[in-house]
C-alpha cells in the first residue's frame, strides 16, 4: 500500500472517531438530556436488596415525567437500557460523557442499601 494511502486511511479513521466522541450523547429513557442544556445535575442511585445480590442502577435527572414513570434508565437512542456491570462502570460512561462526580452519600432503608451519586455537567466552554 502506498504512503499516501495509508497517511489518507488514517486521517479518515482519525475524523471518524472524533466526530462520535463529539457527537456522543446521553440517553435517559430513551430522551436526549446532553441537549437540555437546562439540566446540570443528575443522581445515578445504586439500590441494593437486602435478600437479592443483584444491583439496580437508575438515574434521576430532574424532569418532573421522570419521577411520574418512576425509575430512569441510561438507554440508548432507541431506548433500549444499557445494562453496566457495576456502579463504577456507569460512572466512567458518565465521565466520559460529560459529567463529573460532585457528592456521594448512602442511604439505608429497610435493610436495602441505596447508595447516591451526584454529578453535575462539566464546564466546557
Amino acid at each position: 500500500m502506498k504512503k499516501e494511502t495509508k497517511a489518507a486511511i488514517v486521517l479518515i479513521l482519525i475524523l471518524f472517531f472524533s466526530t462520535t466522541i463529539i457527537s456522543a450523547d446521553v440517553y435517559i429513557n430513551g430522551e436526549n438530556i446532553t441537549k437540555m442544556k437546562d439540566i446540570k445535575i443528575l443522581e445515578l442511585l445504586e439500590t441494593k436488596k437486602s435478600e437479592q445480590k443483584k444491583t439496580d442502577i437508575s438515574i434521576k435527572f430532574g424532569q418532573q415525567k421522570n419521577y411520574l414513570m418512576g425509575k430512569g434508565y441510561l438507554t440508548k437512542k432507541n431506548g433500549k437500557k444499557i445494562n453496566f456491570k457495576n456502579i463504577l462502570d456507569t460512572l466512567k460512561y458518565l465521565q466520559y460523557e460529560g459529567w463529573e462526580k460532585m457528592d456521594s452519600y448512602l442511604h439505608c432503608k429497610s435493610g436495602d442499601q441505596i447508595y447516591h451519586f451526584l454529578l453535575s455537567r462539566k464546564n466546557t466552554k
